[in-house]
């Protein structure tokens, strides 16, 4: 399993807290074995201030991977670019599609053809075929996952396509249920056969999903590998940091990981436990 450390600046930024450098520095020299990437600390809405950081940690002898957000002067993403062999582009979680294809067009236009980058909050298909990244990260797996729905990709001459996915929802109590939406139980036989043959791939079975939420999740994560490497995109499982403690289903499934410093400091043994 592949580790990226993201800071949770933005997490703090909402909590009205601030993460101090310092102590973030010395969590990752503490688990340093165990990341593979680690986020540059953000200053949310403060370009200098988050530039000025990613210096002082490479002065310190880390290697961040800085984030270039929407809105921010364009003059750092290209110094980042001149500075740093992968960089992230963040910012467009609340933006609509559109939008976020018009920031990235003009982000990736400023960017090295050699330089790798990662779209925090990314995983629409429109998006990950359209510009070149090296990674993304998805939460919205725990989330479907909790509510009864899986995600399946169409199967389409005979190959699985993820272009326009279809939700499926499992529990038998579920209200789509009886409102003949897209549960398992009311599907054509047609679409019903293509649901199964994507479980086998994925090795679930129906009853497995109609009664853990916890393999609900696992099978979302398979979802997002599967779209991820259709996409030669690393795609990072984010959110419901430490879950892997008491889900061990997660190990089994999870490739790429992605959990932030704000949940995480003050629990030494919480990422050790989870991936260690």
């Amino acid at each position: 399993m592949k580790f990226f450390l993201d800071c949770g600046a933005f997490t703090a930024h909402t909590k009205g807290e601030v993460i101090d450098i310092d102590d973030y520095m010395d969590y990752i020299d503490a688990n340093e074995d165990l990341c593979d990437l680690i986020a540059a600390l953000d200053v949310i809405h403060n370009d200098k201030a988050s530039y000025d950081n990613f210096r002082f940690m490479v002065q310190e002898g880390f290697s961040p991977v800085p984030c270039f957000h929407y809105g921010e002067d364009f003059k750092y993403l290209k110094r980042y670019c001149d500075q740093a062999p992968y960089i992230a582009l963040g910012g467009m979680v609340s933006m609509d599609t559109n939008a976020q294809i018009k920031f990235l067009a003009r982000a990736f236009d400023h960017i090295p053809e050699d330089t790798k980058v990662h779209g925090y909050g990314l995983t629409s298909n429109e998006i990950l075929k359209r510009f070149p990244w090296t990674s993304t990260d998805s939460s919205s797996w725990a989330k479907a996952g909790g509510f009864g729905n899986v995600q399946i990709p169409r199967r389409i001459k005979g190959k699985w396509n993820f272009d326009a996915p279809v939700s499926i929802c499992f529990p038998q109590d579920s209200p789509s249920n009886s409102k003949q939406q897209a549960h398992f139980d009311t599907l054509t036989p047609t679409v019903r056969r293509m649901v199964m043959d994507w479980l086998d791939v994925i090795d679930f079975n129906v009853q497995e999903l109609r009664d853990c939420y916890k393999c609900r999740w696992a099978a979302n994560i398979c979802y997002y590998n599967a779209m991820g490497e259709a996409h030669g995109v690393d795609v990072y499982t984010a959110g419901s940091d430490g879950a892997e403690r008491n889900v061990p289903i997660l190990k089994e499934v999870v490739e790429f990981r992605l959990m932030s410093y704000f949940y995480l400091k003050g629990k030494p043994q919480m990422l050790r436990d989870s991936i260690g």
